[in-house]
């Protein structure tokens, strides 16, 4: 806690912006996405990563399933007002950068909740059918074109410029940043299950970003 306290803004950063979505609702989304996101990602955990072992997977613990990715996705839409209230703080001293860290951080969130409507798509579909069709169909989703799977890199470089972003206008510091950072590597795509890997990089943005929500509440008291 020590090291995070040194890694704060009294030490060289600054608040986050008073307009939209403004700061408890930016402070209630640095707080529960990554937590949402950790615990959906743990759901997963017993089972295997690619997608015909999650939809066997599906068939076997429907409801561990469920709620895995039903809280994976309130993650995601959780991110939106972080993302905004981040991007806007950067945009303050370097506005190009803040701008791109606000277009390929959103479009990276409706990406991912593209893969969640497929996701959604084939559990259903595995219920109604028959896990057989659902593989197939997913099968054959896979190697076709679509403009999600051609912005898929927008998730990834706009985790990866958040963290740039944040380090250059002295928001985070080091440890904060070297926390947010390896989110540009975190998998992304339809039906992805757990990886030791991933919960890490979950952890670590649960360090980054609460820190940063205590941060937010206790700038709010002191109003």
């Amino acid at each position: 806690m020590r090291l995070l306290r040194r890694d704060g803004p009294e030490h060289g950063g600054a608040r986050l912006p008073e307009g939209f979505p403004g700061r408890w609702l930016s402070g209630i989304s640095l707080a529960t996405a990554p937590v949402l996101l950790l615990a959906g990602e743990l759901l997963k955990a017993p089972f295997h990563f690619y997608f015909p072992d999650q939809i066997a997977a599906h068939g076997d613990r429907p409801g561990r399933l469920f709620w895995a990715y039903s809280l994976w996705f309130l993650g995601l839409l959780m991110l939106w007002p972080a993302f905004v209230a981040l991007a806007a703080r950067i945009a303050r001293s370097r506005p190009w950068l803040g701008r791109a860290v606000g277009a390929l951080t959103i479009v990276g969130l409706l990406v991912n909740s593209f893969y969640e409507g497929v996701n959604y798509l084939a559990f259903r579909l595995s219920e109604v059918s028959g896990e057989a069709l659902a593989t197939h169909l997913i099968e054959e989703i896979y190697p076709r074109f679509s403009i999600a799977y051609a912005l898929t890199w927008t998730d990834n470089l706009g985790w990866l410029l958040l963290a740039v972003g944040l380090l250059l206008t002295r928001t985070v510091g080091v440890v904060r940043f070297l926390c947010i950072l390896p989110m540009a590597g975190h998998a992304s795509g339809i039906l992805k299950g757990f990886t030791v890997g991933g919960v890490v990089l979950d952890v670590l943005l649960c360090v980054a970003f609460v820190s940063l929500a205590v941060e937010t509440a206790r700038d709010n008291e002191n109003r």
